[in-house]
């Protein structure tokens, strides 16, 4: 009895073994299809905000922004991207909700031109509800007074959130146009199909089990 359990338990390893965590999928998108030409600079004295409304619930795993090196500087002040729980309206204070996710963008992973887009991991994923509202904000975390890189945005026909701009870094002011991005989000109780390998593995295994018990009760028959 000890054997079959064991190669059972066995079975039930190589079947947890072979599944995996859900593909993340795009959820929001305000992303242009060609190299983007308008934008505002992502500068020490300007903060720039995206909101949008989540559409997949789930964990939020990624956040690309559609950015690009305007002078094609080799170096620079790195960034800073947020995410706040809600968004400001036009008058609202920098710091509006809660940080749900803080991250590094550096200098010199923003291309030349866009696409491609600036993939920002978020880890932990960040679990998010059909509905709700967020905020993507990004800001220079020098002070160098250097207007290099630019946030593409453009008059989009996303409905789900606004542009801002902090100008004097205490309030925020309506921008207009949508900056351009776009989330990534993993739906929850969705696995992946396991392997063929594993499910090999797994038949091996109930075979197995089933060997063992033929055996024990053919040697109990004969004595």
């Amino acid at each position: 009895m000890l054997r079959a359990s064991g190669a059972i338990l066995f079975c039930g390893l190589i079947f947890h073994a072979g599944g995996a965590a859900a593909t993340p999928i795009v959820d929001q998108s305000n992303v242009q299809p060609a190299p983007a030409l308008a934008g505002d600079f992502v500068a020490s004295n300007q903060f720039l905000a995206q909101s949008f409304t989540v559409g997949i619930p789930g964990g939020l795993a990624e956040i690309d922004l559609e950015l690009y090196n305007l002078t094609g500087a080799s170096s620079g002040d790195d960034f800073l991207v947020k995410l706040l729980q809600g968004a400001p309206v036009d008058g609202s204070p920098l710091n509006f909700g809660v940080t749900l996710f803080a991250s590094t963008i550096p200098f010199t992973s923003v291309p030349l031109v866009t696409p491609p887009l600036t993939a920002v991991t978020v880890a932990p994923h960040v679990a998010v509800v059909a509905g709700e509202v967020l905020t993507i904000v990004l800001e220079q975390t020098g002070h160098a007074a250097r207007n290099d890189v630019v946030w593409s945005s453009f008059l989009g026909p996303y409905a789900g959130g606004t542009t801002f701009f902090s100008a004097d870094t205490l309030t925020w002011s309506l921008e207009g146009a949508e900056a351009g991005f776009q989330t990534w989000v993993e739906p929850p109780g969705i696995q992946s199909v396991p392997e063929p390998r594993s499910v090999a593995l797994l038949l091996t295994g109930i075979g197995c089990a089933f060997l063992r018990r033929g055996r024990r009760s053919a040697t109990a028959s004969t004595e």
